[in-house]
């Protein structure tokens, strides 16, 4: 006897997913178009950095969930760090739960939320000096974000000097008279 029902073709490898539209810890995941499988095609999709899945509702689990490209659409992956890169793999399966093994990745870097911080002491915290020679001891940072990398000043708020490599103390010379 022939069979009636054969077995669903093996899918086609994902191509990679779209990845997008990065804030402070979120990305916009999306399953990649031109594979050549069908419309009904399940797919999970996967945060190969974390080695979880993503799931339904945008958070990361344990286990895969299955839907079809149009079912995803575009998913908001939430609960990733700020300043931090991921990578996200898809992996797809036909009707007879035959699945291919992840396509390529793609990779989306999430945003840097946390603003630099600065602190400015003015020779040794003084509340005034007679001198126009000051020696300002700085303090910076910006948590895990990309870095307080350069540093300039001005004595009116108007005229600024020269971009400068951030260091702990800097000599500055003020403007003449009481202020």
């Amino acid at each position: 006897t022939r069979d009636r029902h054969p077995a669903p073709p093996r899918p086609a490898m994902p191509v990679a997913p779209v990845v997008n539209n990065a804030a402070a810890g979120t990305l916009d995941v999306m399953v990649g178009a031109g594979d050549g499988n069908p419309v009904e095609t399940e797919y999970a999709m996967r945060c190969t950095t974390m080695g979880l899945w993503v799931q339904g509702d945008g958070s990361l689990g344990a286990a895969p969930v299955w839907r079809s490209a149009a079912g995803w659409g575009v998913v908001t992956v939430t609960g990733l760090a700020e300043f931090a890169s991921y990578a996200f793999a898809v992996t797809a399966r036909n009707g007879g739960g035959v699945e291919t093994a992840p396509g390529i990745e793609s990779t989306g870097m999430t945003q840097d939320a946390t603003p630099p911080f600065g602190a400015l002491s003015i020779n040794g915290g003084a509340g005034r000096t007679n001198s126009t020679s000051a020696t300002l001891a700085l303090a910076y940072g910006d948590g895990a974000g990309s870095g307080a990398a350069q540093m300039r000043f001005s004595n009116d708020n108007t005229v600024w000097s020269d971009w400068e490599p951030v260091a702990e103390v800097k000599t500055w010379l003020l403007t003449p008279g009481d202020g």
